[in-house]
């Protein structure tokens, strides 16, 4: 029994320890009454002297109006429904009224042997992170801003070279043109893809939506990994006729990018094998290929805006780390899904679905 106190002990200091080194802030919740305890860091988070009593209602006194019900919807579902309590959130400090970013996260302890019912959990300062992505942000849309107008005016130059060579029956230069026409293009789709990040933090990036056959869409696919890729094999498999009601434009991005990211990230000479299949209410797309593979731990935040596979293959690859994010947010937009399958030691399969026109409610 002494030696089971002592283990126990000695886990409570470890544990204290790493909260510590963490500068995690705890908190407890009363599932039914909303009474709240408050660890010393967390007054310090909302700006309360650590005599005071800061009660559940001051702590959502001092979260940022536009916030403040999305925080209490979560703490409620999280009661209700038992389920996961995980969110970022501004708060202002009562104090000095300085403005913090905070993520909370928490669940659910059910009543036990006369135990109430309590969400517990912790609260980090994330304002540095925040701070961090915000100048990203503003870098990322005053270079996109200045890049721009040169495009436009390039795209315009091309297109009046191409009629005159087109009026002069000039077919090898009007070849050419349309290549270059067509990468102008895709530079204009990059830069709107920068200032689409943005409008994808809040869910708002546009969509045209017309009906369209995905078998045309890959073949054009296919057609400019022709024109534009020669390091690699890129087999394209045959695409029986699939109706969707999607944005013809953003999902040739999104295969775009990820044919993109299967090049970059794959050895010179190698395959790279793309399909389009329905499946069930949905059309199906695969890109395979022959690359380093991606870990499980990459796999969870490959998604995330601004994340990169940080490993020796990688040093040299260069990117901003938005590409695979506005890939899943054009597919979440869609009602889809996105993601990556890979024993993270030698290739991968990047795929995505989308609703096919029939199966649409």
């Amino acid at each position: 029994m002494i030696l089971a106190n002592a283990k126990l002990a000695d886990s409570e200091e470890m544990k204290d320890l790493a909260i510590e080194q963490a500068q995690l802030g705890l908190w407890y919740i009363d599932a039914n009454t909303r009474e709240m305890i408050s660890s010393p860091r967390l007054k310090d988070f909302f700006g309360y002297p650590h005599s005071a009593n800061m009660t559940f209602e001051a702590a959502m006194a001092q979260v940022r109006d536009d916030y403040r019900q999305l925080v209490l919807d979560e703490v409620n579902l999280a009661i209700q429904n038992h389920q996961p309590y995980n969110i970022e959130y501004p708060i202002i400090s009562f104090m000095d009224k300085r403005v913090r970013w905070v993520k909370a996260m928490g669940k659910l302890n059910p009543e036990d042997k006369g135990r109430k019912s309590y969400l517990s959990g912790t609260v980090m300062d994330i304002t540095e992170q925040k701070e961090d992505e915000q100048r990203k942000n503003d870098f990322i849309s005053m270079v996109s801003h200045e890049l721009k107008t040169p495009l436009t005016s390039m795209a315009g130059y091309v297109q009046l070279l191409e009629r005159m060579l087109t009026a002069s029956n000039n077919t090898a230069g009007v070849k050419i043109l349309q290549r270059a026409a067509n990468q102008t293009r895709k530079m204009n789709l990059m830069v709107d893809g920068f200032l689409n990040t943005k409008r994808a933090e809040t869910g708002k990036i546009p969509l045209d939506l017309t009906t369209f056959d995905m078998a045309e869409l890959m073949k054009e696919a296919e057609e400019e990994s022709i024109a534009i890729i020669s390091t690699h094999q890129v087999i394209f498999a045959p695409v029986e006729y699939t109706e969707v009601h999607a944005d013809r434009e953003k999902l040739g991005q999104v295969i775009s990018n990820l044919l993109t990211n299967a090049v970059k990230y794959s050895p010179i000479g190698s395959t790279i094998n793309v399909a389009c299949v329905q499946d069930g209410l949905f059309a199906r797309v695969m890109i395979k290929d022959e690359g380093m593979g991606v870990t499980l731990f990459d796999q969870e935040k490959l998604f995330s805006r601004f994340h990169r596979i940080e490993r020796k293959e990688t040093e040299n690859i260069k990117g901003f780390g938005i590409g695979l994010y506005l890939c899943a947010e054009i597919i979440r937009r869609h009602h889809g899904e996105i993601g990556v399958k890979s024993d993270g030691i030698k290739g991968s399969v990047f795929h995505f679905t989308l609703p096919l026109k029939h199966g649409l409610g």
